[in-house]
């Protein structure tokens, strides 16, 4: 019970916390996981609003959504962003950033993830994304 009580809390101050409505779109060219789902290569749109990531796959794909904790830089993007987190052949969504804010969105390592980075370098990659 405290622990559900734990997360309607968080996920209030999440809500507080991320005001600004993000509508981004890019072509993600690998595979990726974004928190514990698989998600294909392609075209994707990313939103959001309230604390809450949505990824979606362009053409009828499969959907992601992702509770997010704010973060920030001393200097903002240059561009919109999508940052992965890269292991070997694998890749792991770990951050948003949107130039028109200058705001960032981190998402919590997976318990995969976290896995890997205990066995392997890491490895970041951009990826560049357009205002929808």
């Amino acid at each position: 019970m405290q622990r559900l009580i734990a997360g309607l809390l968080l996920v209030l101050v999440c809500a507080s916390l991320h005001a600004q409505t993000i509508n981004l779109r890019g072509t993600i060219p690998f595979t990726f996981r974004a928190g514990d789902t698989q998600m294909p290569a392609g075209e994707y749109t990313i939103r959001h609003s309230a604390g809450v990531l949505t990824l979606h796959k362009e053409g009828g794909g499969p959907s992601v959504v992702i509770l997010t904790n704010a973060a920030s830089r001393i200097k903002p993007p240059a561009e919109s962003r999508l940052s992965f987190n890269r292991y070997g052949e694998r890749y792991f969504l770990s951050s948003v950033w949107s130039r028109a804010s200058g705001a960032g969105l981190e998402i919590q390592k997976s318990r995969a993830e976290k896995e890997l980075a205990r066995q392997t370098l890491r490895e970041s990659v951009g990826i560049a994304l357009q205002r929808q």
